[in-house]
């Protein structure tokens, strides 16, 4: 059903469309690169060492998982979504400073009004209950101002609310 400013919709609960999504991600590293020229060097470096291999196979969630409804009725709307992550590795140069990040779900909430076909008033927030990643232990924070991996899939800065008003012509 097709809703606009002003209809009257006393007999239905509005409009629902509703999303679904999934991702599910394996990769494994089966070969390393190495260059002969290196090779005469005391020790020699290593090209693609245990971090980078790591970065590759444990560095993104294994999944994610999201859903959201949006809801129209006339010149109001709502949309609710809800974002999980799965677990990711951030990888250290030895298996002691190898950081597991927990998996964490994301909601967020968005409500519109439009006040006339031309003007629209949204207000919402992103990160609701103000979800953050695992935060790296001190034994693993060598620098102290970086208190969440970089590996995070999501962001270190928690819950975002915002206002904003939309002119369409």
């Amino acid at each position: 059903m097709s809703t606009k400013p002003g209809e009257d919709h006393t007999d239905t609960a509005g409009e629902f469309n509703f999303t679904a999504a999934a991702n599910f991600n394996s990769t494994d590293v089966t070969k390393v690169p190495t260059t002969a020229q290196l090779s005469a060097l005391n020790p020699a470096p290593v090209l693609f060492d245990r971090v980078n291999v790591l970065t590759f196979e444990e560095g993104t969630p294994d999944s994610k998982l999201s859903g959201s409804v949006d809801w129209q009725m006339g010149p109001f709307g709502a949309t609710v979504r809800a974002t999980r992550y799965g677990s990711v590795l951030s990888p250290g140069t030895t298996a002691a400073q190898d950081l597991k990040l927990d998996s964490a779900t994301l909601l967020d909430l968005e409500a519109r009004w439009s006040v006339t076909e031309q003007v629209r008033l949204t207000l919402g927030a992103d990160n609701v209950f103000d979800e953050y990643p695992t935060k790296t232990p001190a034994a693993l924070n060598t620098t102290s101002n970086t208190p969440f991996s970089n590996y995070s899939p999501f962001g270190r800065s928690g819950r975002y609310v915002y206002g904003r008003v939309s002119y369409s012509w």
